[in-house]
């Protein structure tokens, strides 16, 4: 032990304090007055901060413990929501730029809740579908630097982004005038055909960027057609339509400063043992008080994917 303590100590001495790192926290604060989405979100904007956003384990441990705290076992709304006003591109995933479209007449109009998915028709006009419908497709290639196209097989349009990924390099992007006159040429002969326009995308209500989003087994579905809010139920994320009135998570955000150290010990295989696993924390601990930088402060061992602590160098050492 005396060589692990002697390591511990040349280690604070030598390398200091490391550079802050941070990482944003949230707590959660669950209302049991059902309310729709939307009322929920001014509820929580002008209460707290935003309805929930949840992203890493931590928050969703967060959001469980909050959720069993007040006996919670049925939906309750977070702040994910489908964004249908946004268009992208599936090559690049671009936003639209909007100054250049050729919409037909009417057009997005959404019909049936579940169109979010564009074809352009055999005069180059563009229309919302359903995305599972089969069509032609339309591809670009940056080896020829054009346009593709595909008649046969007819494809959903994310079937369509597969072949055309696979084969070529994306579904095609209309971005110029001379896109749209390009892609209408190829259109007049096989008819309307899928290309890139999509708007599948969820989105988080305070504009974080969502991350690793744990939806329910075969969710988003859209299955009302309109199922446009998210909801947490057993940990998992659904969509629901936003008028359903159900209970909600406020958050309210905040930063944690993080310091990441790096141990080398030299020792038998004592280090394995939780018992001195735990000395060693106790003893940065103190380190840390003869520094006066130890007040609200947590120090724990980042676990690896094994379940292991410490990894044993290839050398021989530890």
């Amino acid at each position: 032990m005396s060589i692990m303590k002697w390591s511990i100590f040349l280690l604070l001495c030598f390398t200091g304090v490391p550079g802050n790192l941070q990482v944003v926290r949230h707590d959660y604060h669950l209302i049991t007055t059902p309310a729709t989405w939307t009322d929920a979100q001014t509820y929580c904007r002008n209460n707290y901060v935003d309805l929930a956003t949840v992203q890493t384990d931590d928050d969703w441990e967060r959001l469980n413990a909050e959720a069993e705290r007040k006996g919670l076992t049925t939906n309750g709304w977070v702040g994910m929501y489908l964004n249908v006003v946004l268009w992208y591109w599936s090559y690049k995933n671009v936003l639209i730029d909007f100054s250049v479209t050729n919409w037909a007449p009417g057009q997005p109009d959404n019909a049936g809740g579940d169109q979010s998915c564009c074809a352009v028709d055999s005069n180059g006009y563009w229309l919302d579908y359903a995305c599972t419908e089969v069509k032609p497709t339309i591809c670009y290639d940056a080896n020829v630097g054009g346009f593709v196209a595909v008649p046969l097989p007819t494809l959903s349009w994310y079937g369509g982004q597969t072949y055309c990924r696979t084969y070529h390099t994306d579904l095609a992007s209309a971005d110029t005038l001379t896109d749209i006159n390009q892609i209408q040429q190829l259109t007049a002969q096989q008819g309307t055909s899928w290309f890139g326009l999509f708007r599948d995308v969820w989105m988080w209500s305070d504009g974080t960027i969502p991350m690793g989003l744990k939806w329910g087994p075969g969710l988003p579905n859209n299955i009302d057609h309109d199922d446009n809010c998210g909801s947490v139920n057993n940990s998992l994320l659904m969509d629901r339509q936003c008028d359903n009135l159900f209970n909600f998570f406020c958050h309210t955000p905040y930063t944690v400063r993080y310091q990441v150290l790096k141990l080398q010990i030299k020792g038998d295989k004592s280090v394995f043992d939780p018992a001195v696993q735990s000395a060693i924390l106790q003893q940065i601990v103190q380190k840390l008080k003869e520094h006066d930088i130890w007040i609200d402060i947590t120090v724990t061992w980042r676990v690896r994917q094994d379940g292991s602590i410490f990894q044993k160098k290839l050398s021989g050492g530890l």
